[in-house]
């Protein structure tokens, strides 16, 4: 089976023992509630000082675990975690955004309909990622030998 780095590695660690929460930073506007530009795609963030290539690089594990068949998203849940997505609402790379919006909008008034939106959504495995993991056991999550 084809390796994976350490950052895809993470984040099959933490959805192999328990909640592993993640969210995409998007832009929306109040007039075209369809439209949505999305600024990093899914993905999970340690730390609330994640920087956005952190999480750009984040997400880029993420759609590789979705497509290799490890991981699904579900951003439909009724029901939320207290506490799971705060970290994202207090991180320094949200906040950024809705600077950045703000200035935007106050320097143009199309932009002025624009607001930054954490969609959420939780990362879970597939049964057959599951599976592969918990029949490797922890061999398939250590780092690969260097050549």
């Amino acid at each position: 089976m084809e390796s994976i780095d350490a950052k895809a590695r993470a984040i099959l660690e933490t959805a192999l023992h328990g909640r592993c929460p993640a969210v995409q930073l998007e832009l929306r506007r109040v007039d075209r509630p369809g439209q949505r530009q999305v600024v990093v795609g899914f993905a999970p963030w340690q730390r609330p000082d994640f920087t956005k290539e952190e999480a750009a690089a984040a997400a880029r594990a993420v759609l590789q675990l979705r497509a290799r068949g490890f991981l699904t998203l579900e951003s439909g849940a009724r029901l939320w975690i207290a506490g799971d997505f705060d970290a994202y609402y207090r991180s320094a790379l949200y906040e950024a955004l809705c600077r950045e919006t703000l200035a935007r909008a106050r320097t143009n008034p199309e932009d002025a309909a624009v607001y930054p939106y954490l969609h959420r959504a939780y990362l879970r495995l597939t049964p057959w990622g599951r599976g592969v993991l918990e029949g490797a056991g922890q061999r398939f999550l250590q780092p690969s030998p260097k050549a």
